[in-house]
């Protein structure tokens, strides 16, 4: 993993796109982990003591990104994504974990 920038941690954040409206609906899935990346990365920055973040993180954002991989057309959009879980009744799915529940944290993680 490459070591921590502030202004790549930035310009990531400034890349992520919205399929739909941005003030009203969730990011499109490639911009948003390849952001959280960078947030994982400032973890491992700030020291051991946050590790269990930077691990967290990580994993939520591989889970995310493998998802997405499955078919990168459907699932660009994370509102797509959530929309079609909870439509499914999936979202509160726990093992595997759902995309759902996974954004949700790693949203948390950005607060």
């Amino acid at each position: 993993m490459a070591s921590f920038d502030f202004e790549r941690m930035l310009r990531a954040f400034e890349a992520i796109t919205f399929e739909k409206d941005a003030e009203n609906s969730l990011p499109d899935s490639e911009p948003f982990t390849g952001a959280m990346e960078n947030v994982g990365m400032l973890f491992e920055h700030l020291g051991t003591g946050f590790g269990f973040i930077k691990k967290d993180i990580e994993t939520k954002t591989a889970i995310v990104r493998e998802f997405t991989m499955q078919d990168p057309v459907r699932n660009k959009s994370l509102q797509d994504v959530v929309e079609r879980e909870l439509a499914e009744k999936k979202a509160r799915i726990k093992k595997p974990p759902s995309i759902s529940r996974t954004v949700l944290r790693l949203m948390w993680a950005t607060r």
